[in-house]
């Protein structure tokens, strides 16, 4: 049996896991990536909205955003588009969010304090109850599949492992779960009797994966 080794192991091949496996692989360290789903970006990651933004309310998330938009604007698996975010704020939470604009200025963020009336020409909306707005241009959307999978094979182009779940690959390519994209509910199992026969089989036999393969 060979033993793998390696410097680092990271679980899940989500953005976040596949940023840091290439990140780590850069840095020279030998990487192995462990990932349950079948393939990479198939949870949090495949279901995320996609926004992107610098208007956070703490200096660390505003410097990642900042730096991974950088790489975004570069990257193009990212089809980054700069849509821009805007916030409506209400009256009791407006210090607060002053507080975080002055914060984000500080870091050089070009984010733009609105008033209801200026707030309704980018995204009309009932403006009752509020205070203003906040915008930001350089805020928007991403493909974070595209960006997941480009650090993926970068990651792997230095030498990293990345290990997804093969007994679930099989049973994808045997159309016995749902497919890929789960992010639709009508994507339903095509044989489900005999998903569920093979669910009862895996407990009785103790979950013993040579059985199944």
């Amino acid at each position: 049996m060979t033993v793998e080794r390696a410097d680092v192991i990271v679980v899940g091949a989500g953005i976040v896991g596949a940023s840091c496996a290439f990140r780590l692989a850069e840095a020279g360290l030998r990487v192995i990536v462990l990932e349950r789903e079948p393939a990479p970006a198939n949870g949090s990651t495949g279901r995320s909205a996609a926004g992107v933004r610098h208007q956070f309310s703490d200096a660390v998330n505003i410097r990642l955003s900042q730096a991974s938009i950088v790489d975004y604007r570069a990257m193009q698996e990212a089809a980054y588009k700069p849509i821009g975010y805007l916030f409506y704020v209400p009256p009791d939470q407006w210090d607060e969010q002053m507080r975080a604009v002055a914060l984000q200025r500080s870091f050089g963020v070009d984010v733009h304090v609105l008033d209801r009336a200026q707030a309704q020409a980018r995204v009309p909306a009932d403006v009752q109850g509020l205070r203003g707005a906040t915008w930001c241009a350089d805020d928007g959307v991403v493909d974070p599949h595209g960006i997941c999978m480009h650090y993926v094979a970068r990651a792997r182009a230095l030498g990293a492992r990345v290990i997804v779940n093969r007994l679930w690959h099989r049973f994808l390519g045997f159309g016995l779960v749902n497919p890929l994209d789960q992010m639709h509910s009508e994507n339903s199992a095509t044989h489900p009797a005999l998903l569920d026969e093979l669910a009862k089989e895996m407990v009785d036999s103790k979950f013993d994966l040579n059985k199944m393969i």
